[in-house]
């Protein structure tokens, strides 16, 4: 099942976002997929994991918009429904990704989600985090051109995105 084990999306909308969809294996166990593999990187020149990290999500987690000066972020959904957005100049884009899905963010790319159910996101990035020097700077997720499947009031924000500042 070689061919049908990992299908790569290159973004019409963000060109430099690449999507991709990982072929989930079910049994009378439960699931088994690969995350990630190196040769995906070819997709996304400069892009490797320095980092792997788990956001384990409640339904309604928005982690807002952000963005990084250098580094790339790599998030892979392990379980529940997530829609993805990416944004950068005028053009911007979301997604609804389910368990096998995934998608490479390069710097300089706005990103956020929101967690449409309890959910599971792996997040594997570039750089280690440092934080003296975070490489990050975000909007308000309400205040730009994303429309999210969720109104604000039913949304759980961090401290950090609901300070941060409008579009």
């Amino acid at each position: 099942m070689t061919e049908s084990r990992l299908l790569i999306d290159v973004s019409e909308k963000v060109p430099e976002v690449a999507w991709t969809n990982h072929f989930v294996y079910q049994d009378a166990r439960g699931s088994f997929a690969e995350a990630f593999r190196t040769s995906e990187a070819r997709e996304v020149r400069g892009f490797h994991v320095a980092q792997v990290n788990v956001a384990n999500n409640l339904s309604g987690v928005l982690r807002g918009m952000h963005v990084h000066r250098h580094q790339f972020d790599y998030w892979y959904v392990a379980s529940g429904f997530v829609q993805a957005a990416v944004h950068k100049g005028d053009a911007w884009e979301t997604r609804i990704l389910s368990p096998g899905h995934g998608v490479v963010i390069p710097p300089t790319t706005y990103h956020g989600f929101l967690s449409l159910t309890t959910s599971v996101v792996l997040e594997g990035v570039s750089r280690e985090y440092d934080l003296l020097e975070p490489d990050e700077d975000g909007y308000y997720p309400y205040s730009g051109p994303v429309i999210w499947s969720l109104p604000e009031k039913d949304t759980i924000l961090s401290l950090r995105d609901k300070g941060a500042k409008l579009w």
